[in-house]
Order: structure tokens, then sequence, then C-alpha cells
């Protein structure tokens, strides 16, 4: 007759630590504590030598994750408490963030939204401290692709991202009332685009870096267009907007 496996408890020491808990035929298999070397500290679940279900990694440091493991990395939902006072909550996968997740920082700002390797991206809302939010898609941690931009002075930007920056078409709707309706490039206006003034006046024409450049379309709401050369853009009709 061959021996049956047993379930004991007990502790064993490792080369990386100590562990006390449950075994399943001299495996590490249950409910178990292993104090690292290190000064870190699991506790929680255990299967087949791993840390799988749930449990709490505590470390030396002071940070702290509370959730779901597999294999002996954090997968699944769970929550880490950084020592600097920020916290995340959401999936995880291989150790990284991964899914949908809430950050808080430690500043105040949050993320709500999509994470892949340990990154923001995807689609998501970052709600700032300062009162402004950006609601739109993400590449690993930058602003990239269709996004909307709250800014905390009224002001609104409504359109493609790059890198963290304007870039492409977008509707940019200012504090002081004023519309910009067209390309960027650098966080700046540039290409075709057409600015409509408070008072009703319309600018039409191509912008570098910017400012408006070369013939425009001044319009308004009771008169017919007129061209405008370059000389008229050069007496700081554009030097109050806030961007």
């Amino acid at each position: 007759m061959e021996p049956q496996p047993l379930f004991t408890v007990g502790t064993r020491m490792y080369s990386n630590g100590k562990y006390i808990g449950e075994f399943f035929d001299n495996i590490r298999h249950g409910k178990g504590v292993f104090y690292f070397s290190s000064g870190d500290k699991y506790d929680g679940d255990w299967f087949n030598g791993s840390a799988n279900g749930k449990g709490s990694l505590i470390y030396k440091s002071g940070s702290r994750y509370d959730g779901e493991w597999v294999n002996g990395s954090m997968e699944g939902h769970g929550i880490f408490y950084w020592k600097t006072g920020d916290k995340y909550d959401g999936f995880w996968k291989n150790d990284l963030k991964e899914g949908k997740g809430i950050m808080y920082y430690e500043g105040g700002d949050k993320y709500d939204g999509e994470w892949k390797n340990g990154f923001i991206h995807g689609k998501g809302i970052f709600y700032y401290v300062s009162g402004s939010k950006y609601d739109g898609y993400w590449n690993k941690g930058k602003k990239n692709g269709k996004g909307t931009f709250y800014y905390n002075d009224g002001g609104m930007y409504d359109g493609e991202w790059k890198n963290d920056k304007r870039d492409g078409k977008g509707i940019m709707i200012f504090a002081n009332g004023g519309k910009y309706d067209g390309e960027w490039k650098g966080d700046l206006m540039n290409g075709k685009g057409t600015y409509f003034f408070q008072n009703g006046e319309v600018f039409q024409g191509v912008w570098v870096y910017g400012k408006p450049e070369g013939n425009c379309n001044n319009k308004d709401t009771e008169n017919e267009g007129q061209s405008v050369d370059s000389d008229f853009w050069g007496n700081n009709q554009f030097d109050d907007m806030i961007f």
C-alpha cells in the first residue's frame, strides 16, 4: 500500500526566508505566512508551493498589497497601498496593473479607467486636483487618440491627442468665449483652422505654431468676408488667447 499524502502544519526554513503554515505532502499548501529575509511578509493562501488565492503582501518599506494571487504573482482584483499615500484599486496581471482600475494619487489627482502592462492605457478619465479633467484615450500613460479636456477656468478642448499634446483635428473653446476649430500640432494651432470671436467675428486661414499666417478671410455676422493679408495678423489680435 502506497503512503498517502499528508496535510500537516509546521515551520520550515528556506534560503529566502521562513514559512509557518499548512503543508500538503511537504509542499506549502493551504493557509500560511512567509517571512522573507528582506523583511517583507506574505500572509494568505497557498497552492502547490506558490501564493494562490487571496493574500496580503506587506513590504518592509510600509507599502502593502491586499488581493488575489495566481502562481506567486498579483493577478485578479487587488488593492495596493503605497507608503507615499498613493492607492490603486483594480485588476492586476503578472504583478502589473491590467484591466479596469482606479488610482488615487497622494496629491489629490485620480484616474479611473483602463490599464495595460502597468500603464494607463485605453479609455479613462483623469481628475486633476486643480479641477481640470481629461476624458478620453491613453497610450502608455499619455493622452493619445480622441479625448476631451475640461479646463478649470471653463475652457474645453475636444479632439485628437498625441503624446499628451493636442495634435490633429480639434475644437478649443476658450474661457474668454472664443472658439477655434481646426488643426493642431504639438499643442499649438497649426494648419487650417477657423477662430470664432466672442463678438461674432470669424477668421479662417492657416495657422503656424499658434499664430495665423498668410492670407485669411475675416468675416462677421453681418458683412461679407474680405481678404486679409499677413500684415493684419501682426497687430496682436490673438495675443490674449489662453491655452
